[in-house]
């Protein structure tokens, strides 16, 4: 188990308190832009990297099938505790899931922990599973600094990300859609 997925399974019992938090900062986001992406009721979401399940309630609950998959065995644990379906799976290793078994996939607040060979990955397997689009829910430019130091303490590559990360998605997709969700924050829509 790499570094990244250690430092998740540690946390996934802390992060669990934030469950509340974010499905409500999820909600309006969901209801304000399921549509701008052509999204209609019973489309089907892989969210990648779902950590204890937030997001795939929020979908359900906005009348999609969702479900997870989430590298780091305690937040599956986590996610499936609170009702969610969600599989165990390393996206570097492929996922278990045939091409095109999904109408969406999204990954949120991953990209920008990860490096850029592996977010090509990412977008690699996810637009192999997605039929119609992949959604990258994260940062659009610089955040506050105390975002910026949290960033700085997991080690991830987000420095890099914030900088690059519409030109990387733009070379990498034929289409690239990006809608503001939130302050500082984005959904880049890959076709």
């Amino acid at each position: 188990m790499d570094s990244h997925i250690r430092l998740f399974n540690f946390i996934a019992q802390a992060y669990r308190k934030f469950y509340g938090m974010q499905r409500r900062m999820f909600q309006p986001i969901v209801a304000a832009n399921a549509k701008k992406i052509g999204a209609d009721q019973g489309d089907s979401f892989l969210d990648v990297g779902c950590g204890t399940g937030a997001l795939v309630s929020v979908l359900s609950e906005a009348g999609f099938k969702a479900e997870g998959v989430d590298a780091a065995p305690k937040m599956v644990a986590a996610a499936r505790k609170a009702g969610w379906k969600c599989e165990l799976g390393d996206i570097r290793n492929g996922l278990p899931y045939p091409d095109g078994s999904f109408d969406f996939v999204i990954s949120s607040y991953v990209a920008h922990g990860i490096n850029s060979a592996f977010r090509e990955t990412l977008f690699r397997e996810a637009r192999r599973i997605a039929r119609k689009a992949v959604i990258i829910h994260d940062y659009r430019g610089r955040q506050s600094w105390t975002t910026e130091l949290i960033e700085r303490l997991e080690g991830g590559d987000y420095f890099a990300f914030v900088n690059f990360a519409e030109k990387e998605m733009a070379n990498f997709f034929g289409s690239l859609e990006i809608i503001d969700v939130a302050p500082a924050n984005a959904w880049y829509v890959g076709r």
